[in-house]
């Protein structure tokens, strides 16, 4: 089975005041399976979208807090 992987990340990280940073990403990811896994033939293909955020707050010039969320994907083994 010959398989392909493309993915495109951007991340950008935004000061909102002295104290305050945000930070957003996305990625932009495609599968492709194509072959024989045995005697089956195999020809898939699959396009995710997922995103990320966060934020750093400085409480002093040596403590920050951060947080943050995301999402991910996880596709289906292959058949080889």
């Amino acid at each position: 089975v010959l398989a392909n992987r493309q993915a495109l990340f951007i991340q950008d990280q935004i000061e909102i005041s002295p104290r305050l940073q945000v930070l957003l990403g996305a990625r932009a990811e495609r599968f492709t399976d194509r072959g024989r896994a045995g005697a089956l033939p195999v020809d898939s293909s699959l396009a995710a979208f997922t995103g990320r955020a966060a934020a750093v707050y400085r409480l002093r010039p040596a403590v920050s807090l951060f947080t943050s969320l995301s999402n991910s994907f996880n596709r289906a083994p292959s058949l080889a």
